[in-house]
C-alpha cells in the first residue's frame, strides 16, 4: 500500500525593517518586455538609489532573467509563483516605467496585507502609455519620502507627479 506524503508548505520569511521589495509587471509578449527593459532597468536604478538615500533597500522580488533579457513579471503563472515567496506583510513597490496590464499582479496584490506603492514614470514613448508623466527626480524624491514616512506605515499609496517641462 502506498502512503501519501503530505506536501511541506513553505512560508516566506519576512523581510528586514530597512527593505521593500520591488514587482515589475509585463507583457505578454516577450519582444515587447525585451523593447521596454531599458526604460524600467532605468527606473528601477533610480528608484534603488532614492531609498537607499532614506537608508532603506530596495530588493527584486524577481530576478532579470538573461535567456529573456528582461526582468519583468510576463505571465500571470509566474507573478503567482512570485509572490508565494514574499511575505504577505512585506512593504511592496510595484514599479512602472513602461505601460503594461495589471493582470500579471493581481492574484498576489489582492490577498497582499502589506503596504504597496505604486510608481509609475511613463514616458509617452511606449504604445498604450496614455498617461504621460515625467518624474523629476525632485518630485520622485519628494513623493518617496512621503510614501516612507507616511504610507509604508499605512496600508496603500500611490505616489502620482504631474508632468513638468524641462527648463
Amino acid at each position: 500500500m502506498q502512503s501519501y506524503v503530505i506536501p511541506e508548505i513553505n512560508s516566506p520569511e519576512p523581510v528586514s525593517s530597512n527593505e521593500v521589495l520591488l514587482v515589475a509587471n509585463g507583457d505578454l509578449r516577450q519582444s515587447a518586455n525585451r523593447v521596454c527593459w531599458p526604460a524600467q532597468a532605468s527606473l528601477e536604478q533610480m528608484l534603488t538609489e532614492a531609498f537607499l538615500e532614506e537608508g532603506i533597500n530596495l530588493r527584486r522580488a524577481h530576478p532579470y532573467d538573461p535567456e529573456l533579457k528582461h526582468g519583468f513579471i510576463y505571465s500571470q503563472r509566474m507573478g503567482m509563483s512570485v509572490f508565494e515567496h514574499i511575505h504577505p506583510e512585506a512593504p511592496i513597490v510595484v514599479a512602472e516605467a513602461v505601460w503594461q496590464y495589471s493582470a500579471h499582479l493581481m492574484a498576489g496584490l489582492q490577498s497582499h496585507r502589506g503596504p504597496i506603492l505604486t510608481v509609475a514614470n511613463w514616458s509617452g514613448q511606449w504604445p498604450g502609455g496614455h498617461v504621460e508623466s515625467e518624474w523629476q527626480s525632485a518630485q520622485s524624491r519628494s513623493a518617496l519620502h512621503d510614501a516612507v514616512e507616511q504610507g509604508l506605515q499605512g496600508s496603500v499609496v500611490q505616489a502620482r507627479s504631474s508632468r513638468v517641462d524641462p527648463e
